[in-house]
């Protein structure tokens, strides 16, 4: 399967341990951020998304899980900079970007 069968609306869906992966890297992959893939796995996180908005919301998660404040505090700011139109970012579904982002943000106040 080539990038462009993703791009072209092809069922396949990368998992967000499989995203995770490709954007940190099997080396830079953390046991935090693999855990925390697993647990958007488990609640579908990444379903809805574009390919695109996948890269990019992974991206952000993985720096966010980071964070010295705690990824909670990150993602928050996040979805507030995403319903105010704020960060520079333009997403091709704004609504599956939300809708993973708060998944993530709940699973992030759960694991405090």
């Amino acid at each position: 399967m080539t990038n462009s069968d993703l791009n072209r609306g092809h069922r396949y869906r990368l998992s967000a341990v499989e995203w995770m992966l490709r954007v940190t890297g099997p080396q830079g992959l953390t046991v935090s951020q693999r855990d925390f893939a697993i647990a958007l796995d488990k609640y579908a996180a990444f379903s809805k998304l574009t390919q695109s908005d996948a890269r990019a919301v992974t991206t952000a998660i993985a720096a966010d899980l980071l964070d010295s404040d705690g990824p909670a505090e990150a993602l928050q700011r996040r979805l507030r900079e995403l319903l105010g139109g704020e960060g520079g970012v333009t997403w091709e579904d704004s609504q599956a970007v939300y809708q993973t982002l708060a998944i993530a943000l709940q699973i992030a106040a759960i694991n405090r």
